[in-house]
């Protein structure tokens, strides 16, 4: 976890979720040198028993806990692309992710959310609701052009072209 990937604005987004659903968790798969500022945050949002810091884990899972999760927040300003994006929605996690270049493109390709700032990030993951299923199963399906076999195909046929 570094400043750029903006997880304090996922923390500050839960918060506003966490006080319309107070059963939900949240779950952070990252560590690095903004842990402890983050754990911080956490502890005076009073959301210490609500947030769990899992730091790296492996990527078998990752996915595990990705396709537990209801949502995906992705708050970072700077990314050439946004795998984890992709990863996410592959497993039917729709992200909510700010409107950043790089970013902007991978939640737009997998079927995902846009939005300005933290506020509009709650709103959003509280509008989802019933739709929720059928917000998955866009997110699927429209992973699936990011397959690297079919990128590959791609690939040869417009180098021999």
């Amino acid at each position: 976890m570094v400043k750029p990937k903006r997880v304090d604005h996922v923390i500050k987004a839960f918060k506003i979720v966490n006080d319309e659903i107070p059963d939900s968790r949240l779950w952070i798969l990252s560590g690095g040198p903004e842990r402890k500022n983050l754990e911080g945050l956490a502890r005076k949002l009073s959301l210490e028993n609500k947030v769990k810091f899992f730091g790296y884990v492996p990527e078998k899972k990752k996915y595990e806990l990705i396709r537990k999760a209801h949502v995906h927040l992705f708050c970072s300003v700077r990314e050439g692309w946004g795998i984890v994006v992709v990863e996410a929605a592959a497993n039917g996690t729709p992200t909510v992710g700010y409107d950043a270049a790089g970013t902007r493109d991978s939640v737009a390709a997998t079927g995902g959310f846009l939005v300005d700032d933290y506020k509009a990030m709650a709103e959003k993951v509280l509008s989802l609701g019933d739709g929720y299923k059928n917000i998955a199963s866009r997110c699927i399906k429209k992973s699936k052009v990011f397959d690297w076999e079919r990128s590959y195909r791609k690939f040869v046929r417009d180098v021999e072209s």
